[in-house]
């Protein structure tokens, strides 16, 4: 009956606008609302028969559906898989715009993840398919972030599941903190490297391979051996030459470097305005990142790299002299900083470094006096929780370092930002305690918890806590920048916001994620022509139905309008043609142009292009949104956002007609997204015509002025004085 419901709502084609809206159902969430069907079916793929794409078996799906768990022996869950039914549309409505919205919006994001990653796998991965798709649901970043890498290996997938699941089952809430952060911290670095273009997928797969596999104690330790898998992994990876050393910082300096972007990319000259400016992205980025990281503090990679080895010579028991490593562990309580929250002795209270540190080096110097050197690997041993804290505190603080670096107004935040991360680990309900660290990272505020009564948490010091709430950000460390969007929309001086915005400051991170999930490294500057080229084909397709009204039909095909938008262009033609020009939008105009049966169809549009998809289904991405009938006037915000790419188009044309280079765009979008959002009114004609209005009205003369906003420090055009390098 309910699949008859939902059938009926598609035929009679009431879906876009027979849901009640967000404020009628008292839902801010996204994840609350009730999926519509046209929504879920044009997130997903179908061949002419009405098949699902990709692994279809219709009793592959139920299995992954009716158990979230991942499975130990994911072989034995498959054995007598029948091959088919396959699934269809109705089969795909039925298990998601008829459940529960939060369970329906999971399922749509499993079904969507599987078949972007995996529609082409071969069968004999299915039980890693299986695990991955599974996961999706209960580990939905750690899934889609790995799939932002690039990265399409099931087993990849299916071992950092495996991981996460061995993460769940530790009981004690500090431990899990701790483990949390090396983790996802150790996860978040190879994401940053692999979108920077420092790691290719291949490389960054082998490295997630080798942390998903590291041994976990039973008391929920990882006991020093993720700063081995750093030494052996991470650091080859991207080219950081292994020399710790207790008072250096050239190693972190490396790794920052690393992480700003690829080394040796093209860096092209470009002439603005009567000077001549290299553009450099990465320098660019590596002087944010040392600037942050200088403010946000912590430990050095190289210190805590330098205390991991040591401890690991005395826990190996190899050296015949072990002396030297006792002394390099006392030289450590000269340069190893107490984390912010401390040391914690559970159930007790929080120390420092030094009175952790201090009894065991002395133990260690009476055991070496006496020749007592079989005791040397067990007292070192102790040490392993120690080097667990010091990693987590490094391994939480970077993420924030290649995030913040490129916000505005997180200072006012304070320098501990890094610490007050919460993966709500504390969390009562046992279901929601298991989901919450592996959710999409959101920023809020909320009072500094007392640390007699959360042990780990973060905590204002005393007389030092002059508001009554803490900015910080919950849910997962990977893809941190998400919860930090708004925040990488900066403000030109003289900009005054709108009194009667169309997007409201609650709706405007929807829009900042197209900015944040631009991947600005992978950008081409044939990607631009191609953008351009169909825009400018757009537009000498609208003059000649100016010219020839009988076109009409081909145009608004190819353009994707809907009925009502079809008449409404041959009521513009007929009685305003001179309107014409600017009746449809970019995103319009470029699908216009790109099936153009002149100049051939099935044109593929640039990927890495567009409005965001992670509110669609759930892809860390952006895509230009295709011809669509949809009333875009009417949806949430988040569908607003998410059909949307004018902007990022316009940009693009404009950058080509300028002749500069393609990734200066990511430069660009932040500033002119920041003044879409304050500068857009409210109109009657509704919030899409109002966006498409300013994006027409934008001249050119702005877009230059975010160029010369451009140059100075921490910014990617660098002067080139006399013809000579900086």
């Amino acid at each position: 009956m309910r699949s008859t419901l939902c059938a009926a709502v598609l035929t009679f084609g009431v879906i876009g606008g027979s849901q009640p809206s967000a404020r009628a159902q008292g839902l801010d969430d996204p994840e609350l609302r009730a999926l519509e069907p046209a929504m879920v079916l044009r997130a997903l793929s179908f061949d002419d028969a009405g098949t699902f794409v990709g692994p279809a078996a219709r009793d592959f799906w139920e299995r992954v559906f009716d158990d979230e768990r991942i499975p130990d022996n994911p072989e034995r869950e498959l054995r007598g898989l029948d091959d088919t039914p396959l699934i269809d549309a109705a089969y795909v409505l039925a298990v998601t715009c008829n459940e529960p919205p939060p369970t329906g919006r999971a399922r749509l994001r499993a079904l969507a993840f599987v078949q972007r990653v995996f529609r082409g796998h071969d069968g004999r991965d299915l039980p890693a398919v299986l695990v991955a798709a599974r996961a999706v649901i209960r580990y939905p970043m750690l899934m889609l972030s790995v799939e932002r890498m690039g990265i399409g290996d099931a087993r990849v997938h299916a071992s950092l599941a495996r991981a996460a699941d061995r993460l769940e089952r530790i009981r004690q809430p500090l431990q899990w903190r701790n483990a949390l952060s090396q983790f996802q911290g150790a996860v978040a670095l190879v994401e940053r490297a692999a979108l920077a273009g420092a790691m290719t997928p291949e490389v960054a797969g082998n490295a997630l391979l080798a942390l998903a596999e590291l041994p976990l104690a039973r008391n929920g330790q990882f006991n020093g051996a993720v700063g081995g898998w750093l030494v052996d992994y991470l650091l080859p990876g991207l080219g950081v030459r292994n020399a710790p050393a207790f008072d250096s910082d050239a190693m972190d300096r490396q790794l920052l470097a690393a992480l700003a972007g690829a080394a040796g990319v093209e860096r092209p000259v470009v002439e603005w305005e009567g000077l001549t400016y290299r553009f450099d992205r990465r320098t660019a980025q590596f002087e944010r990142f040392i600037q942050t990281r200088d403010r946000l503090g912590g430990n050095r990679l190289d210190a805590v790299v330098a205390l991991s080895a040591t401890v690991a010579g005395l826990v190996a028991g190899s050296a015949s002299d072990p002396g030297p490593l006792v002394e390099k562990l006392e030289r450590s309580l000269s340069s190893i900083r107490t984390p912010r929250v401390g040391i914690h002795v559970p159930n007790t209270r929080s120390v420092s470094y030094e009175d952790t540190i201090r009894p065991l080096v002395e133990d260690l110097r009476e055991n070496v006096r006496r020749g007592r050197l079989r005791r040397l690997p067990e007292v070192a041993r102790r040490l392993g929780p120690v080097i667990d804290v010091l990693l987590a505190e490094l391994l939480r603080t970077l993420p924030y370092v290649v995030h913040v670096s490129n916000s505005y107004g997180v200072r006012l935040m304070g320098d501990d930002i890094a610490a007050r991360h919460e993966f709500g680990v504390r969390i009562r309900e046992a279901a929601d305690r298991a989901r919450a660290p592996w959710s999409m990272p959101r920023g809020g505020s909320a009072p500094p918890v007392p640390f007699h009564r959360l042990g780990e948490f973060w905590i204002a010091p005393e007389d030092d806590d002059r508001f009554t709430g803490a900015w910080h950000v919950y849910g997962a460390l990977l893809s941190l920048d998400l919860a930090l969007a708004r925040f990488h929309l900066p403000r030109l001086a003289g900009v005054i916001p709108s009194d009667t915005p169309a997007i409201l400051p609650t709706e405007e991170h929807y829009f900042a994620h197209g900015a944040t999930l631009f991947n600005p490294a992978a950008a081409t500057g044939p990607q631009v022509a191609a953008i351009a080229g169909a825009i400018r084909d757009g537009r000498a397709r609208l003059e000649q139905l100016r010219d020839d009204p009988s076109l009409l039909s081909d145009v608004a095909r190819e353009a994707g309008l809907g009925v009502l938008r079809r008449n409404e262009l041959a009521w513009t033609l007929r009685h305003r043609p001179d309107a014409v020009e600017r009746f449809l939008s970019r995103t319009e105009l470029f699908w216009l142009g790109l099936n153009d049966g002149e100049n051939g169809a099935d044109r593929p549009p640039p990927a890495g292009w567009g409005a965001p998809a992670v509110w669609l289904d759930g892809c860390l991405c952006v895509r230009i949104p295709p011809p669509d009938a949809l009333d875009l006037g009417v949806l949430s915000a988040e569908r607003l956002a998410s059909g949307f790419a004018d902007l990022q188009l316009a940009l693009a044309e404009t950058v080509d007609d300028l002749e500069l280079p393609a990734p200066i765009v990511g430069d660009l979008l932040p500033l002119a997204m920041r003044e879409l959002l304050d500068g857009v009114s409210a109109t009657r004609r509704g919030r899409r015509d109002a966006l498409v209005g300013y994006v027409h009205d934008l001249p050119r003369e702005r877009i230059e002025d975010y160029v010369a906003s451009l140059v100075g420090p921490g910014r990617p055009l660098r002067p080139i004085e006399s013809g000579l390098e900086p």
